[in-house]
């Protein structure tokens, strides 16, 4: 180990991740068109999990007079009806189906969202509010030709407090841009997404993202400071600097996707910005070995422990295979966690202590495991996107394992054992991997808080033939609800979770989640079918 503990080559490139928003031109969409994905309403998960099949609500239609109000708002420019630009809407970022909207409108402020929805509330027409598009459970697209509302206008960084370390912004901001405007005042915005790009600060509190650094900043909800929030009524609600009682309010609207009201702006503690940040790669022949090192990095790193990341030798095998992203592991490794440590101290002084008595566990673990332990360490920010993107880039890795047909099964899967995340991704590999239709089952994700990413990838047609996603869907659901685990960690429930609720939530919990919902939106216009199951909601 002491030869491999080494830094990668100088001359190794870094690779610059940013998940660019998807802009469909007019020939690219035609050549799609013989190809397009299946409509979201005839893949509805209630199909598959008790027999349902979904109606569309009953919304009214969107009306040429409704058009002339909405232009009137927002100006005749915003309001998009073309088919191609429409249409890029009406899917997200895996492609694997789409909703029927025919309009899109893109506010440029709060106001304009406000008198948006109390038109839609008089006239009852169904709204989905829209971010970076850029989720993975089908909440942010329609399911049928519900209205979206793009927040994309709105993406203005109103307030910068860096004596206090606070940023007001309005929800449209994207992520990287935001924490670009804070850079400038030694700050950072206390999230991490491979989608940051593209994907918006609305966005991401209305799934409550995680993302790679919980282990450093917590959960983005304890970062909010305030929110302001359009109703269904088109009703401004702003808990701009939050006391006791708004604080309640805010922490309902995290994570509701949409379906209690609309954020607009949103107020957020940001950290000081690390400058001095290092990052080590390890390959590990088991998954205890990965939960030792896991221990020694919390006891020995301590508060400069930012991320602790894990994948299988399958997600880097398809990495390898379908990105010709090289791993620079000299040897084979069933198990692969990368450790990232940050520190504002800009020498790192303090902080290489801390980081020398991780290698020196890192050391002694290698001797327990007779030599089976590598890694190598880059503090270069140069070298830092050739490690990261081994990680960042592994759904689109897997994805790629089917070609443009698509064929695959992503699950979000919380558990608070951390040998849960080996076992379910064994005990699915067990139950499907023999099938000569699997092509991988793969597991990776966020050890700190176990949130797993399990990707099942298949034919198409093989698994249409046998009926795959149903069972998978059943099997895994199955588990985590045996396991008392959760069917959503980060990415939101959507519509593509919503009828598995109950795998993780009690009937009462449920019944009173919906109780909320007609509370705050009576005629179920914001983001329906969408987090609650059908059966939960009557209007």
């Amino acid at each position: 180990l002491s030869q491999t503990l080494r830094s990668i080559a100088p001359n190794r490139r870094g690779v610059l991740l940013a998940a660019a928003a998807v802009k469909l031109s007019t020939s690219s969409t035609l050549r799609l068109s013989s190809n397009l994905p299946p409509l979201a309403s005839s893949l509805y998960p209630p199909i598959s999990a008790d027999g349902r099949s979904l109606s569309r609500g009953p919304y009214s239609r969107i009306e040429p007079a409704d058009l002339l109000v909405f232009a009137d708002i927002i100006g005749q420019n915003h309001v998009i009806t073309d088919q191609f630009e429409v249409f890029a809407a009406n899917t997200d970022w895996p492609r694997d189906c789409r909703g029927q909207g025919g309009h899109v409108l893109r506010p440029g402020c709060a106001e304009e969202v406000s008198v948006i929805l109390r038109h839609c509330q008089k006239r009852r027409i169904a709204v989905v509010p829209q971010g970076g598009n850029t989720g993975l459970a089908g909440g942010g697209v329609p399911v049928f030709d519900e209205l979206v509302l793009s927040l994309s206008r709105m993406n203005r960084v109103l307030e910068i407090d860096a004596v206090a370390g606070t940023v007001v912004a309005e929800a449209g901001c994207v992520l990287a841009d935001l924490d670009s405007h804070l850079s400038e005042h030694g700050l950072t915005v206390p999230l991490d997404l491979a989608a940051k790009g593209s994907c918006q600060i609305g966005g991401n509190l209305s799934t409550n993202a995680g993302g790679i650094c919980v282990l450093r900043y917590g959960s983005l909800r304890g970062s909010v400071r305030g929110l302001e929030v359009a109703l269904a009524n088109g009703e401004l609600i702003d808990c701009g600097r939050v006391n006791e009682h708004e604080s309640r309010l805010v922490q309902l609207m995290i994570g509701s996707e949409g379906t209690l009201g609309v954020l607009t702006k949103v107020t957020l503690a940001c950290p000081p910005r690390p400058a001095n940040v290092r990052l080590v790669l390890i390959g590990c022949d088991s998954f205890q070995s990965v939960l030792h090192l896991f221990s020694a990095a919390r006891s020995t790193l301590a508060e400069t422990l930012s991320a602790f990341e894990i994948m299988d030798a399958a997600t880097m095998s398809a990495v390898s295979d379908n990105l010709k992203l090289n791993c620079p592991l000299s040897g084979s490794s069933e198990f692969f966690a990368l450790v990232e440590t940050a520190s504002c101290n800009a020498s790192g002084s303090n902080d290489a202590g801390k980081l020398d008595r991780f290698l020196e566990c890192l050391v002694s673990l290698n001797h327990e495991s007779a030599g089976s332990i590598d890694a190598v360490i880059s503090n270069d920010s140069r070298q830092f996107g050739v490690i990261w993107a081994l990680r960042e880039r592994a759904f689109e890795a897997l994805v790629a394992d089917c070609g443009p047909a698509g064929g695959y099964m992503q699950f979000d899967a919380s558990v608070s054992d951390r040998l849960d995340m080996q076992r379910l991704v064994l005990a699915t590999r067990a139950e499907f991997g023999q099938l000569d239709c699997v092509i991988r089952v793969a597991g990776f994700g966020h050890l700190g808080d176990g949130n797993l990413h399990l990707v099942v990838t298949a034919d198409p047609a093989g698994a249409a033939g046998c009926g795959l996603w149903p069972r998978v869907e059943a099997f895994v659901y199955g588990w985590l609800s045996r396991r008392r685990g959760s069917i959503s960690a980060e990415h939101g429930l959507g519509w593509k979770r919503s009828a598995y609720l109950g795998h993780c939530k009690s009937p009462t919990a449920v019944s009173v989640m919906a109780g909320i919902k007609r509370l705050l939106d009576p005629q179920g216009i914001l983001n329906p079918y969408k987090v609650l199951p059908p059966s939960a909601l009557s209007y």
